[in-house]
């Protein structure tokens, strides 16, 4: 049996209730035909696996726990939420941030150590901080101006090892394992 599994790190609930606010107010309603990220699935992305045998789960896990125990917690910022990933085909909104050393080291330290053991990464256009708020299956997003000021900061005191089942109303996203920082 194969698994969909991700590492990611959770956003706390204060910001999200904030995205969820931005969604309602802005655009759930306006833009038609594109699917809105539930707030319960709000996360940043470190490493994507894709789908994987179930024996790798507990190598997989413990990969995780080895690189997430080289991490102090640390601060993490997003300013600004708008339409990627570029203007020439948008496929998706997004809030993103400035670039964090802190978590761009850590998405490569995870990357380095899943292919260590082994596990096969479905993730070739490597790291970028971003939280997918919507998705647009074709071009419904084309003619959308979002370039928005959303400036918050929080503490990332952990990882979470996630599995991702497919529904028909979307993605459900459960924490298989919480990696709290050293």
């Amino acid at each position: 049996m194969q698994r969909r599994i991700f590492i990611a790190i959770n956003l706390p609930q204060e910001i999200k209730n904030k995205l969820l606010d931005w969604q309602k107010k802005r655009f759930i309603n306006s833009v038609k035909g594109i699917s809105w990220t539930k707030m319960d699935n709000f996360h940043i992305t470190l490493v994507f696996m894709g789908e994987i045998e179930e024996y790798m789960v507990d190598k997989l896990l413990e990969a995780a726990r080895a690189t997430a125990k080289n991490f102090k917690p640390f601060e993490i910022s997003v300013d600004r939420i708008h339409i990627g990933p570029n203007l020439n085909t948008p496929r998706m909104i997004w809030l993103s941030g400035p670039e964090n050393k802190d978590l761009s080291t850590l998405a490569r330290q995870f990357t380095d150590g899943l292919k260590k053991e082994g596990i096969e990464l479905n993730n070739n256009h490597g790291f970028k901080l971003h939280i997918t708020l919507a998705r647009a299956r074709n071009d419904e997003l084309r003619d959308v101006k979002i370039d928005e000021k959303f400036e918050h900061s929080f503490l990332a005191e952990s990882v979470e090892v996630m599995e991702s089942r497919l529904l028909p109303d979307g993605p459900k996203y459960s924490v298989l394992e919480k990696i709290k920082f050293e």
